[in-house]
C-alpha cells in the first residue's frame, strides 16, 4: 500500500468548490473528492504550522508533545507516523519548503529523504522571497507545488511501499500569481500587513489565484500516480495545516485567536480500493484522527496512545465521532495562551492575560472575568459577539458554557498528564541567521 499525506498550507474548505458550490478553480479537488471522503467539520488543533504538523504526525496535541512556542522542537524520543511506516518497510519521502516543517524543528527521523530545497542547485536562479518593509531579500527561493512533481515521480516505486508527505506552500504568505512567477520569472510579494480597504478584493483574488495553481499542481500529482499504477491502492490524505484570516475579525493571517476561519480545514481522505468512495461525513473531526486512521487502514499498531481517533468506525456504522474539538492559537514567550472547545452549536474560547503578571488586578481581571468568551453559532454563526460585551445574559445560564469550560480544563489536565509521561521536558531549537530570515520572509518573527 502507498500512503500520502498532501498539505495545502493556509488553505480554507469555502474556497474549494466541493466545500462552497459558489467557487470553480479546483477541479482536480472537486474530481478527487468523488474518490474519496470529504469531512465537512474537520478542524486543525492549532492556527499555524508547527503545533499543527505536530498533531498531522503524530496523533497528539501540540501542547502534549510541548510545541508551543516558536522556539520549541519536536522530541525524538516522540513516536510519529514517519518512524512506524519506516520500521515498517515503507520507503519515506518529506518535501516540504515551510521552514516549521524541517530539520531544524525535529520532523526529519524516520525519512529515508527530507532535503532542503532552499539550498538545492535547481532553484538558484529562482526570485526569493523578501520583506518589502525593509527591501531586505533572505535566503529563501520561491518553490511552487509543480516543482514537487518531477521529486515525486522519480522517487516513487511501484514495487514497494510508499509513504510521502508533501507539504505545498503556495497558498500561504506573502501571496503572488503563481501562473505569473512561471511566464515572467518575477512576481511582486503582498504580506498581509500591508493589505487596505482598497486592495481586500484583489488580496482575496490573488488568493484565489494561489488556490487555482495548487489545484493544478495537484491534479498533475494525481495522474503521476495513475501513470505508476498505484492510485488505486493508494491512501491519500489531502487537507490543509490551518486557515487564514482574510479581513475576517480584522486579521488577514493565521496565527491568532482560534476562530473558525483560523481553524476550519479541509480534509479528504481517499482509501485503497475507493472505499467509502464519495462519503461526506458531517462529524466533528481534528487532525489528530489522521494517524490513528493511517495505521488501522496500514495494519499497524501505534507504539503509544494516541489522542486521536480512527475515523474508520464512523464511516462503516455512522454515530457521533467526538463531541467537541479541541484547538489553540499561537503561543508567546510573555506566556500569552489562546484555546478553544468547539461543539457543533457552540464555542469556548479562553484568552490568556496579554499583559505582564506583575500588573496584578489587570492579570486577575483577564485570567478570571475578561478571558472566558463564548458564542452560540444558531444566533452568532460567525463569532461577532460574545457575553463579555453582549447586553443579553443568555450565556451566563446557558450549560454549554459551563460544559465548555469543564471539557477544556479536562483537556488541558489530560495533555498536562500527557506530556509528564511521555515527553517530561519541551526542546528548544537552535535558529541560526538564515532559519531566522525564511521563518521572517514567511511573515513570521516580524
Amino acid at each position: 500500500m502507498n500512503i500520502f499525506i498532501y498539505v495545502m498550507d493556509s488553505l480554507r474548505p469555502d474556497f474549494i468548490g466541493c466545500y462552497n458550490f459558489e467557487e470553480h478553480n479546483t477541479p482536480n479537488i472537486d474530481d478527487f473528492a468523488g474518490d474519496a471522503v470529504r469531512f465537512s467539520l474537520a478542524f486543525s488543533q492549532a492556527t499555524w504550522s508547527k503545533p499543527s504538523a505536530t498533531s498531522i504526525l503524530t496523533g497528539s496535541y501540540p501542547d502534549s508533545l510541548g510545541m508551543l512556542h516558536t522556539r520549541h522542537r519536536l522530541n525524538p524520543a516522540i513516536p510519529t507516523l514517519t518512524k512506524m511506516l519506516k520500521k515498517a518497510g515503507y520507503r519515506t519521502l518529506g518535501l516540504s519548503t515551510n521552514e516549521f516543517v524541517s530539520e531544524v524543528f525535529g520532523f526529519h527521523p524516520g525519512f529515508d529523504s527530507f532535503p532542503d530545497l532552499s539550498n538545492d542547485p535547481r532553484f538558484a536562479e529562482r526570485q526569493y522571497y523578501k520583506l518589502s518593509i525593509d527591501n531586505w531579500t533572505s535566503q529563501h527561493p520561491i518553490i511552487l507545488s509543480d516543482d514537487y512533481n518531477p521529486m515525486v515521480e522519480e522517487w516513487i516505486n511501484p514495487a514497494a511501499n510508499n509513504f510521502g508527505l508533501i507539504w505545498c506552500m503556495d497558498t500561504h504568505q506573502p501571496l503572488f500569481d503563481p501562473h505569473l512567477l512561471k511566464t515572467e520569472g518575477k512576481v511582486d510579494l503582498r504580506y498581509y500587513h500591508e493589505v487596505t480597504p482598497e486592495t481586500h478584493d484583489e488580496y482575496i483574488n490573488v488568493y484565489r489565484q494561489k488556490i487555482q495553481f495548487n489545484d493544478e499542481s495537484f491534479g498533475q500529482f494525481i495522474e503521476i500516480l495513475k501513470a505508476k499504477g498505484i492510485y488505486d491502492d493508494s491512501l491519500i490524505v489531502l487537507l490543509s495545516d490551518h486557515g487564514e484570516g482574510l479581513g475576517q475579525h480584522e486579521v488577514y493571517t493565521h496565527a491568532e485567536l482560534p476562530f473558525n476561519e483560523q481553524i476550519h480545514v479541509p480534509l479528504l481522505i481517499k482509501f485503497p480500493g475507493s472505499r467509502f468512495a464519495g462519503q461526506v461525513s458531517d462529524e466533528l473531526v481534528e487532525l489528530t484522527d489522521v494517524v490513528p486512521t493511517i495505521l488501522e487502514v496500514a495494519n499497524l499498531k501505534s507504539e503509544w496512545r494516541l489522542q486521536g481517533k480512527s475515523l474508520i468506525p464512523t464511516l462503516q456504522s455512522g454515530g457521533t465521532h467526538r463531541r467537541y474539538v479541541y484547538s489553540i492559537g499561537q503561543a508567546s514567550a510573555k506566556d500569552t495562551f489562546y484555546f478553544s472547545i468547539r461543539g457543533r452549536r457552540w464555542k469556548y474560547l479562553y484568552v490568556n492575560n496579554p499583559r505582564p503578571r506583575r500588573e496584578l488586578f489587570k492579570w486577575f481581571r483577564w485570567t478570571f472575568l475578561v478571558g472566558h468568551w463564548f458564542f452560540n453559532f444558531d444566533l452568532d454563526p460567525d463569532e461577532i459577539q460574545h457575553y463579555e460585551n453582549y447586553t443579553g445574559n443568555w450565556r451566563r445560564r446557558d450549560w454549554r458554557f459551563r460544559y465548555g469550560q469543564l471539557m477544556a480544563v479536562w483537556r488541558l489536565f489530560t495533555n498536562w498528564l500527557y506530556f509528564k509521561r511521555h515527553v517530561k521536558h519541551t526542546m528548544i531549537a537552535i535558529l541560526d541567521e538564515t532559519v531566522k530570515a525564511r521563518l521572517q520572509a514567511l511573515g513570521y518573527l516580524e
